[in-house]
């Protein structure tokens, strides 16, 4: 049995457990499968702890045996979280965020750490040159064997700012939402519903949406249904300034289940994001092709190559109104273009699996079981296009 072993994350583990012990259903993707694999460690650790970062409670063991803690970092400061690994004995880190003084702390101290993230990362501005330099120094650290991230994209952005693509593994979430789960959508309703889930940011890209529902409904009957938790009902009062109570419905925050209904119910699944949000690869994409329901996204990085424009999707140009309109416009118009692509809907779906599950690289770094021919088939070298 090892000594013990520390998931460093945003998600909060322990409202997550309780709310599935108690009967609740799962509220983001993949969270239940995610809850029981780090309840099954406790029979290969001595100690498993989940130290969440992104709210402050005290310490306190879960009837699973998993120790929880919360440290809001945002508030508290990075600092605060070494004080609080310091008073910790453990052999294993995984750390689901790229915080370089957590991952130097783990090596100095000759404890295994494993980043497996969900970031994009560019090189634009002297701010993120300098962040990236001191990243890549850590990450490119002989005691990190290897390290994940989330979808192709993403894990080439890492690749491209100084990471050795050696190292980098690919990974993603299991699927049980599947597009041969939903029937094709041969046609677009009378008043067509748009849908929208995830956070309530600028960055994000929903105040753009706002802004494009404004646009059509001079030209069109449209509706938008919002799932994400609007805090302060910042949303609300800007939908209301806009005069557009009538025309979008704030759903709140939505188990992942209903969310995945909603996409199927819908006519079009919007993405906005503008290309300064580091998106890995949104399960909204994924969900979205699931579903059938006909996808629309902004022209992020990380979304390239992964919807075609009018092949699986249409493209937008991010931070931009007017342009997400007129797709929207288009796709409401062209019955044919609609047809095609929630037909293409599944095959590009297929196209995003990767081969790697995120539980199934935390085995292999417990296990160190990963030599170098496994590392030449799953790293991002060996996906196509990544062989050089």
């Amino acid at each position: 049995m090892w000594e013990g072993i520390v998931f460093l994350q945003f998600g909060d583990y322990k409202h997550a457990y309780n709310n599935l012990e108690s009967g609740g259903v799962q509220q983001y993707y993949a969270q239940e499968h995610s809850v029981n694999y780090v309840s099954k460690l406790v029979d290969k650790f001595k100690h498993v702890t989940v130290l969440c970062v992104s709210t402050d409670y005290p310490h306190e063991l879960l009837s699973n045996d998993v120790s929880v803690v919360g440290i809001n970092m945002m508030q508290r400061g990075e600092n605060s979280l070494l004080d609080y690994l310091s008073t910790l004995t453990f052999s294993h880190l995984v750390i689901r965020t790229p915080l370089v003084k957590i991952i130097n702390f783990a090596t100095r101290n000759d404890i295994k750490v494993l980043p497996i993230i969900a970031d994009s990362f560019n090189s634009d501005g002297i701010k993120n040159k300098i962040k990236n330099h001191f990243l890549v120094k850590t990450l490119n650290n002989d005691k990190i064997k290897y390290l994940g991230n989330h979808s192709i994209n993403a894990s080439t952005s890492l690749s491209d700012i100084g990471v050795s693509p050696d190292k980098i593994i690919p990974w993603d979430w299991p699927h049980t939402i599947v597009p041969e789960m939903f029937e094709i959508k041969n046609k677009i309703s009378s008043i067509p519903t748009l849908f929208y889930a995830g956070q309530i940011s600028k960055e994000k890209g929903i105040y753009d949406l706002i802004d494009a529902i404004e646009l059509m409904v001079k030209v069109a009957a449209v509706t938008l249904e919002v799932a994400g938790n609007d805090k302060e009902n910042q949303l609300q009062s800007y939908i209301s300034y806009k005069k557009l109570d009538s025309h979008i419905s704030l759903l709140g925050m939505l188990p992942q289940p209903d969310v995945v209904n909603k996409m199927a119910s819908a006519d079009i699944v919007i993405v906005p994001s503008r290309h300064e949000y580091p998106e890995g690869l949104p399960m909204t994409i994924y969900e979205g092709l699931a579903s059938r329901t006909p996808l629309i996204v902004s022209d992020h990085n990380m979304f390239i190559n992964k919807v075609v424009d009018s092949v699986s999707g249409l493209i937008f140009d991010a931070g931009q109104p007017d342009s997400l309109a007129q797709k929207c416009l288009r796709l409401i118009n062209d019955a044919d273009l609609y047809q095609k692509i929630s037909t293409n809907s599944a095959e590009a779906w297929h196209a995003l699996r990767i081969k790697v599950e995120w539980t199934e690289l935390v085995s292999h770094f417990i296990r160190d079981d990963l030599d170098n021919n496994d590392m030449e088939k799953i790293s991002l070298r060996s996906y196509e296009g990544h062989n050089v």
